[in-house]
């Protein structure tokens, strides 16, 4: 008998712990969800990498034909940065550099004014020794830098005055600004022209370019 009665009343008070338990947790506010952020870590990630990739021109989008035009643009741009051989790192612009640019250029429509003006003469010791450096790579092991070696002194003086005609003496572009900003715009422009001045002196005719993808 008190075995039976010892039994139920452990039933009951185990029944009455469950009960306070569960009042217990229905009286305790959950504590709310953290909202879901709009932008995951991956997301963020694959959004910089796409920004980072989307001014790149993909290899499966270059026709085969053009391919050797396109290597003797990478060489092109190669000279015009200064970056010669392998171990060379290519430079950023002062911002000496770039505030003496934006002085001199407030809007698109003067940039492209400065495009058209007549050749320009300015001091240029600097881009000369880089002339020099890169006759000198001629005997190198290097493809890239033999090719590079073989470009005209018409075209790399070509280069010279392109720099001149936006005060500039060294071509570095600014990758802390859009690709569309005055100083960027400005680089696109001397790259195109000295490159298309290039082809069309036959600068670059030991390397088969095809010059009709010049107007493509």
């Amino acid at each position: 008998m008190s075995t039976t009665t010892g039994a139920e009343g452990s039933s009951s008070g185990a029944g009455s712990k469950r009960n306070r338990s569960e009042q217990e947790a229905v009286a305790q506010p959950r504590a709310p969800k953290r909202p879901k952020s709009a932008t995951t870590p991956t997301a963020k990630k694959r959004q910089e990498q796409a920004g980072a990739q989307q001014h790149r021109m993909k290899k499966i989008t270059v026709p085969a034909g053009a391919r050797s035009f396109m290597r003797a643009l990478y060489i092109h741009i190669r000279i015009l940065w200064g970056v010669l051989s392998s171990t060379d790192v290519p430079e950023l612009p002062d911002e000496s550099m770039i505030a003496v640019f934006n002085q001199r250029y407030s809007s698109f429509d003067d940039v492209v004014a400065a495009r058209s003006t007549p050749n320009t003469r300015i001091d240029n010791n600097g881009m000369i020794s880089k002339v020099n450096e890169l006759r000198g790579l001629a005997g190198g092991n290097s493809t890239t830098a033999k090719q590079a070696a073989r470009v005209s002194d018409a075209a790399l003086k070509y280069i010279l005055a392109s720099l001149a005609r936006f005060g500039l003496k060294a071509w570095r572009p600014n990758f802390n600004e859009d690709a569309y900003s005055l100083y960027n715009s400005a680089h696109r422009f001397i790259a195109i022209d000295t490159f298309r001045q290039a082809v069309v002196s036959n600068a670059y005719d030991s390397m088969a370019v095809d010059k009709s993808y010049l107007d493509d």
